[in-house]
């Protein structure tokens, strides 16, 4: 086959796969006729938890802005969160989060109306731009709290509440740090926010220890490197719920080798655990980054938080 035909067949493909996946009405059934339901979707085979967060957020409030009743499908197609043969078997949110109002996907196949959503997320939705807006910060935290947050599976919620209970007591004062992998720092990906140094990071956690008076450190990473870095800085201080870090070779990317490892529900249920106490501490030091974003929409404030606005990645 030639490079033309190549190109025409890759052509005619996208724009079958754009028709197939387009947004648009259906009627599968005829129950709940005063309601219409929207499925949220996304195809994004490589899009972390957080980043799935964040547009379904920004597609629930459309949801919310139109009238319709948001349904999110992570079932479909795939994503980060299912193994290749749970796809079309299992949907992925539905394993960490309750539905937004109660309906799943088994009850659209009975409904009235159901807008199958775009595959394409919201051209609005909370990211890097919110750090910048306190107006927008505080309208995406409200979305967030009650639709991220409060829909976690119970016995995650308590996980989470038992952990800080154990580790930091009633009064503990604790600071949070967010770090994204040593990968993400040397890869540098195009417009994606820039990330501070680990060192860097380090001497401002010291300062801030000291100056809002936090006892313990907790740090949420899956880095091995930043991990031991932390761990030579802070000893005795330093905590973290996700019991795994990794080494990652030059090259690839922390979820390359995380997910080899460890099973993308284990691995993303413990990532939402430890990000929901992160939302839960009393001071934030963070880079811009999916983990920073979903302590930000689930935190019921901060004290003091320092999120590092250094530009984009070019």
């Amino acid at each position: 086959m030639s490079l033309k035909d190549t190109i025409k067949r890759t052509s005619l493909f996208k724009v079958l796969n754009e028709y197939r996946w387009r947004e648009h009405m259906t009627h599968p059934g005829s129950k709940y006729p005063d309601k219409t339901f929207y499925v949220i979707r996304r195809h994004d085979m490589y899009a972390g938890l957080f980043s799935f967060v964040a547009t379904n957020i920004a597609s629930i409030k459309v949801c919310l802005d139109n009238g319709y009743v948001p349904v999110i499908d992570m079932k479909s197609s795939r994503n980060s969160l299912l193994l290749p043969d749970e796809v079309g078997k299992i949907n992925a949110w539905d394993r960490l989060f309750d539905q937004p109002f109660g309906f799943d996907l088994d009850d659209m196949k009975m409904a009235r109306n159901v807008i199958l959503g775009s595959i394409h997320p919201p051209e609005s939705f909370p990211d890097y731009r919110m750090l910048e807006d306190e107006e927008e910060l505080k309208m995406w935290n409200e979305l967030g709290r009650k639709y991220v947050r409060d829909c976690m599976k119970a016995e995650d919620v308590q996980k989470a509440d038992d952990y800080m209970k154990e580790n930091f007591g009633v009064d503990g004062r604790v600071l949070a740090v967010v770090a994204r992998g040593t990968d993400y720092i040397s890869k540098k990906p195009w417009n994606h926010p820039i990330q501070p140094d680990v060192k860097t990071m380090i001497e401002d956690a010291k300062k801030l220890m000291e100056e809002k008076g936090c006892d313990y450190l907790y740090l949420a990473t899956e880095d091995n490197a930043i991990w031991d870095m932390f761990e030579e800085a802070f000893p005795g201080k330093l905590y973290s719920y996700q019991k795994q870090h990794y080494d990652v070779p030059d090259g690839k990317y922390i979820a390359d080798v995380a997910n080899d490892i460890q099973a993308p529900l284990e691995r993303n249920r413990e990532y939402l655990i430890s990000i929901l106490i992160v939302s839960k501490c009393n001071c934030l030091l963070a880079g811009a980054s999916g983990g920073t974003y979903g302590a930000l929409l689930m935190t019921d404030g901060y004290e003091y938080k320092n999120i590092y606005n250094l530009g984009r990645y070019k």
